[in-house]
């Protein structure tokens, strides 16, 4: 007796019934390592597609019921049931190794002749003998952020454009592969990173619509070389355009915007995880950091978003974020004891943290970070927020449980060389992404250059669009401010 595999059916919720795996069809593969793998069953999806797909449709659909079972001599992925005009079978795996594929396996209870299974056996085939056959895809996508009339600097690479026109901004990008399903699927992906390592190299939140191929290019002038310098406070912006550095375009070109697949290194794979943590960190805080302040010879006037409720829990999101950002990051650099006890990897990641700050800054910084790191970790275990609650009204009262013995409004209070630190969360948002691009520089690009030589003209502050929800505070009694008139 073989190995028993539960088939479900996804249009009978409790319908049932149990097959020997010896039943299935078993149709010869052998194919080596996990990017081929999966390079053959993209083909040999879109061939089902293209010849089998059911009337009316453009595609043979799935119900996904993935399952992993133990056979004699080999191990068992169960994909679940592929709905064709052939009829609808239940579609297995068998491999050694993981990552391989020795065979695929096909039954069905109902189309058992020897003529579908010849037909299942020919595409099989095919699909492995035009495993290299591949096509061409464009995107053409905008992106777009809290910046109004922002432009982005023309940077062109082998399979990428970044530019402006009519006052957007696009990337543009082509990718080959087996057909537009894992076209898209590989152009999310290389978005989600992109989007991510942009948050790290321009302190920019970028966003952008669900991804659509196309067959337009826009007109694209060509642009001489322009790359932004160190910065630390800001944006990476100068004279009302996005730059990014030299290292940066070589990322996003030799790295994110390739070909087909990805090939990310340990390091490249923990950093850009590191550039999600700061990117999530940066939707935290765009939903709360929009404050503007007036300042006049008898009278302060401050902006500021009303909608703070949750305010407190967002800002120790965001510390949480930009300090987990550190750690991912930094994971390959770390220097991973073993206890002698137990066995378990003591990874000493405080410390850690404070390293990496200390090289790209100073060790006082260094150490205003490990103490961040323990506020962290205090949230993560106990539950305790960063800060106070309440961000509208600043009242001085005393509050037991901050360092600072008086209630953090808007800040993180924390010991460190010798006495209290007050830490802004956009302070550790700049910190921290400087941080990352000295890192990134270094270990990918061998440029050890950390100093911030010039400030840019930087006058991004002019595009960031008003909020909703504000709320006009005066600081003299009585007083109601309705609007402000421009000048």
């Amino acid at each position: 007796m073989g190995t028993k595999i539960t088939i479900f059916n996804a249009f009978l919720p409790n319908y049932t019934k149990v097959v020997d795996f010896d039943d299935f069809e078993r149709i010869d593969v052998g194919v080596q390592g996990l990017e081929n793998a999966n390079h053959f069953l993209w083909k040999l999806w879109h061939l089902f597609d293209l010849q089998y797909a059911p009337t009316n449709n453009s595609y043979a659909p799935w119900a996904y019921l993935p399952q992993k079972l133990k056979g004699k001599k080999n191990n068992i992925l169960v994909l679940g049931n592929i709905n064709t005009a052939l009829g609808n079978f239940q579609v297995a795996i068998s491999y050694v190794k993981k990552g391989d594929i020795d065979s695929i396996c096909f039954y069905s209870g109902i189309h058992n002749d020897k003529l579908t299974y010849r037909k299942l056996r020919e595409l099989v085939l095919q699909a492995k003998g035009e495993i290299d056959q591949l096509v061409t895809f464009h995107y053409n996508i905008e992106l777009f952020c809290k910046f109004e009339h922002l432009e982005f600097y023309t940077y062109v690479g082998r399979f990428f454009k970044l530019y402006s026109q009519d006052k957007r901004i696009y990337v543009s990008f082509d990718i080959t592969c087996a057909d537009k399903y894992e076209a898209y699927h590989l152009g999310m992906e290389r978005m989600k990173y992109m989007t991510a390592f942009l948050a790290v190299e321009t302190n920019i939140l970028f966003d952008y619509y669900p991804i659509e191929e196309t067959s337009e290019e826009n007109d694209i002038k060509n642009e001489a070389p322009l790359f932004m310098k160190n910065y630390i406070d800001g944006y990476s912006i100068s004279v009302d355009r996005v730059l990014i550095s030299e290292e940066a375009f070589k990322f996003l070109d030799k790295i994110i915007f390739v070909e087909r697949d990805l090939h990310l290194s340990h390091l490249e794979k923990y950093f850009l995880l590191g550039c999600i943590h700061v990117q999530n960190g940066m939707k935290e805080q765009e939903t709360f950091d929009d404050i503007v302040k007036m300042s006049f010879p008898k009278q302060t006037f401050g902006v500021m978003n009303g909608r703070l409720k949750d305010k407190q829990e967002k800002y120790t999101h965001c510390v949480m974020h930009y300090l987990s950002a550190i750690e991912t990051a930094s994971y390959e650099e770390g220097n991973h004891e073993v206890c002698k006890t137990c066995g378990n990897i003591k990874f000493k990641i405080a410390s850690r943290v404070k390293d990496f700050v200390s090289k790209y800054f100073n060790e006082e910084l260094g150490k205003v970070f490990k103490g961040l790191y323990a506020v962290r970790s205090k949230y993560l275990h106990t539950g305790i927020l960063s800060t106070s609650g309440d961000f509208l009204n600043a009242r001085p009262l005393l509050d037991g449980g901050t360092e600072l013995g008086l209630v953090d409004n808007s800040f993180v209070s924390l010991k460190a060389n010798g006495g209290i630190s007050l830490v802004a969360v956009l302070n550790i948002k700049e910190w921290t992404t400087f941080a990352l691009r000295c890192f990134y520089h270094e270990k990918m690009f061998g440029n050890m250059n950390y100093e911030v030589e010039a400030a840019y003209d930087n006058n991004s502050e002019a595009y960031i669009r008003h909020f909703s929800d504000a709320i006009i505070k005066s600081d003299i009694e009585g007083m109601e401010l309705i609007a402000i008139e421009p000048t």
